[in-house]
């Protein structure tokens, strides 16, 4: 019985609950669509009452806005490049370790049973690329949250990073704050479901006879933004081979974006907002061309555009004092909240819902993944070429062409709509 927890509408999925129950009563099911969702075992639960008290008390978080913002990219360009954007995480990460600390983020893998995502520990430089770059399914927090209780009640210091809502479900486990606990949320548009995506995985290994061993929502080896890329084997073969592909060459990254596939909370996130629940907001500073040419044109060193710019909200007081730990690892330039939420949706309102969500997954649940893949390529057509050269000439362009093109109206839009 889950009576008394939050609703599955508004379910975030954020496991406060999980970590709470001391006799290991609450687990993970998936509805008809496949989307997650919280069940409580009753022959399990002992009716302590330690699952309601966490998911009620979310309401009850503190809150904070910005009082410092940066424009952001790591120095080390070789650092740079395994991050989505401009290092940001990465390099508050590294600073953490560099104390002797610990980090908790998300790692991604796809195994014989698919792709999964989840929360994990690392205590080692070596062990950061691992929670690097960006998933857009549900990362499982598993017992993460206790596991970081036990390592700040040592005076370890600790970094958490996650959505706005596992932040949300972290302090609520909690109940308090620690001074050497560092949070880090992301601006998050939202997540979907991973047999959702794992069914998309099987429909392009089943359309074009491979078999995918490692896929990257960001790519950026091409250029920063939202292009994706897959490594695949082709049948009979051992060679890796790897493609890179515009977005809208993806039937899960186009409904993705377009908001047809969020998990349903996330249509009235009460934290898509810029006020936060973390010591610190991380994302992509878009819009940087026209907010902030100059850090790009005239600044000696240049930011780079082709490889990725961060954002950085500094929420409270203890993001200021562990702000500093970036000034010697990154690029810093001091900007305003608005010109980061003017080109951040989700600092303004919850991702709105698709037109064709109702649709989308109501095909999905009939047909399958391969019916709603088959539907969109027939739709886009013929345009799929057209966003391929578009997505080349983008990626090729000199920083300042780019620039010109976007201050030129018709420019902008040839190249960049």
């Amino acid at each position: 019985m889950r009576e008394k927890l939050s609703s599955y509408e508004n379910c975030t999925l954020c496991m406060a609950c999980y970590n709470a129950c001391p006799v290991g009563a609450v687990y993970i099911d998936c509805d008809s669509y496949g989307y997650e969702k919280i069940e409580i075992d009753s022959e399990k639960c002992i009716k302590c009452g330690k699952c309601e008290k966490v998911c009620s008390a979310r309401k009850d978080i503190t809150k904070s806005t910005a009082s410092l913002c940066y424009a952001a990219q790591a120095i080390d360009r070789e650092q740079l490049a395994k991050s989505a954007s401009g290092g940001a995480f990465q390099m508050l990460a590294e600073a953490v370790l560099e104390k002797g600390g610990v980090c908790y983020g998300c790692t991604a893998d796809i195994s014989e049973s698919g792709y999964s995502a989840e929360h994990i520990k690392i205590a080692d430089k070596s062990e950061l690329p691992v929670i690097l770059n960006s998933k857009y399914v549900p990362s499982f927090i598993n017992n993460s949250y206790a596991d970081a209780l036990e390592e700040v009640k040592t005076g370890r210091l600790v970094l958490f990073s996650g959505t706005p809502c596992q932040i949300q479900g972290l302090r609520v486990f909690l109940g308090k704050d620690y001074d050497n606990l560092i949070t880090a949320d992301l601006i998050c548009h939202g997540v979907t479901a991973t047999k959702l995506f794992n069914d998309y995985i099987k429909t392009v290994e089943e359309t074009d006879k491979i078999k995918i061993t490692q896929y990257l929502f960001r790519d950026k080896s091409v250029s920063w933004g939202t292009n994706f890329c897959y490594s695949y084997k082709k049948e009979g073969q051992d060679k890796i081979y790897t493609r890179h592909c515009p977005r809208e060459e993806s039937s899960y990254m186009a409904h993705y974006l377009r908001g047809n596939i969020f998990r349903e909370n996330c249509y009235s996130c009460s934290l898509s907002s810029t006020e936060r629940v973390s010591d610190f907001t991380l994302g992509d500073y878009w819009e940087i061309e026209n907010e902030h040419p100059e850090f790009v044109t005239k600044n000696k060193p240049a930011i780079s555009l082709r490889r990725g710019v961060s954002c950085i909200l500094v929420n409270t007081e203890k993001g200021k004092k562990y702000a500093s730990l970036l000034k010697d690892k990154m690029l810093l330039h001091e900007v305003t909240l608005q010109s980061i939420a003017s080109h951040n949706g989700n600092l303004r309102a919850p991702s709105k819902k698709g037109a064709g969500r109702e649709s989308t997954l109501e095909l999905y649940k009939k047909s399958g993944y391969g019916a709603v893949d088959k539907k969109y390529r027939a739709a886009v057509g013929s345009r799929m070429y057209k966003y391929r050269i578009k997505n080349a000439l983008k990626s090729h362009l000199p920083d300042r062409i780019r620039i010109l093109c976007y201050q030129n109206r018709f420019l902008s839009k040839i190249v960049f709509r």
